[in-house]
């Protein structure tokens, strides 16, 4: 059983063949991440108040919201940065 279906071991151990395409999601999620992320901290800076101060916490959620997405978007780039180093 020389294949890559579900009978060969290297199918679940991770063990591929070195012709396997290396994909690094990485990249495009902390690009989408950091740039969803910086476009609501933005909403979120700039938007209206009244907004804000009608809801019953007052809590500018979008700025905080966006701030995590963007934090999470730069760690996934460092993650990249990283392991290209190698």
């Amino acid at each position: 059983m020389n294949g890559n279906g579900p009978n060969d071991v290297s199918f679940f151990t991770g063990n591929s063949p070195p012709s396997t395409m290396h994909l690094d999601v990485r990249l495009p999620i902390g690009l989408m991440f950091s740039i969803f992320g910086a476009l609501l901290s933005l909403f979120g800076l700039f938007g209206g108040r009244e907004v804000y101060e009608k809801h019953p916490l007052q809590v500018n959620i979008n700025l905080y919201w966006g701030l995590v997405l963007l934090v999470f978007g730069v760690f996934m780039l460092v993650l990249v940065s990283r392991t290209r180093k190698r």
